[in-house]
């Protein structure tokens, strides 16, 4: 493999991992943060959804008391104008539904028994409820110690949702923005680290095409210098163990000259090259 095909997998090795990497992490951070944004907003409507009841139980108190059920529509209509808010009535101790702020509904006695109603009935205190699109809240209305109804209150979740949609988009914008600074950086970062490498590679392959004298320079001061040092001393050593190879095949390790073969090696490009015929008598 050349020096830019094995330079060219690398990059795209560690590009991916970066990618890879940098995507399971803003994954769960985005995750995480819409969870903790949307818990955040759930407590607040909580908070504000028991402001509201107790506010409006105590407006709505005397009203209760005097049976005043012409001023009871109007003061739940105003309730049931204030954001978030999904539906709000009131529930006697006959079952019969006092009050409702959605105006033209009828009233009298529901067609279902409100569990959450109930509850609040039985236990004398709030409830709450939590659906898929509501928060549901029951609060009972007293009196002196007595129970005159249940103010029912319903929280539409559906601007906590748009919230999160934004919050999750703005996330995936700042995910698309770091990852467009990541990538350069890294690619940066990678051309600075692989030269070493490119240079290495290039080396080995000048070795390859038996080139012994091929030396490296890295400095870098980390194992790619250890590495180049390395290699320069393999190259060293390979070249001594050539260069005496040849020695022994072409000269005569007692008298120092050319052997048959070094001869005949030194002969042939003579004749090769004479410019007039000749002949040549060797004695042995």
């Amino acid at each position: 493999m050349s020096a830019k095909k094995v330079r060219f997998s690398i990059a795209a090795k560690a590009m991916l991992f970066v990618t890879l990497m940098f995507s399971i992490s803003a994954a769960v951070i985005i995750s995480l943060n819409v969870r903790a944004e949307r818990q955040t907003d759930i407590d607040e409507l909580y908070e504000r959804a028991r402001h509201l009841g107790r506010s409006s139980a105590a407006l709505v108190q005397e009203d209760l008391v005097s049976d005043s059920k012409s001023r009871l529509d109007p003061v739940f209509e105003q309730i049931a104008s204030q954001p978030d808010v999904a539906r709000v009535f009131a529930i006697g101790l006959n079952g019969l539904m006092i009050a409702d702020g959605e105006p033209g509904r009828s009233q009298g006695m529901m067609s279902t028994v409100d569990r959450l109603a109930a509850r609040a009935w039985e236990r004398g205190a709030e409830v709450w409820e939590r659906t898929d699109d509501h928060v549901s809240f029951a609060m009972p209305i007293f009196k002196k110690g007595r129970t005159l109804a249940i103010l029912r209150l319903d929280m539409s979740l559906d601007s906590l949702d748009a919230r999160a949609d934004r919050i999750l988009m703005r996330n995936l914008l700042l995910y698309l923005v770091g990852l467009g600074i990541a990538l350069p950086a890294t690619a940066l970062a990678l051309s600075r680290a692989m030269r070493p490498v490119t240079r290495l590679t290039q080396a080995a392959e000048a070795m390859a095409a038996r080139n012994f004298d091929t030396r490296l320079d890295i400095r870098t001061h980390d194992e790619l210098e250890v590495l180049g040092e390395a290699f320069n001393e393999m190259a060293r050593q390979l070249k001594s163990s050539m260069d005496r190879v040849r020695w022994l095949a072409f000269m005569d390790d007692l008298s120092r000259l050319p052997n048959k073969t070094g001869f005949r090696e030194r002969l042939n490009p003579a004749v090769k090259s004479a410019k007039t015929p000749g002949a040549l008598l060797i004695v042995d």
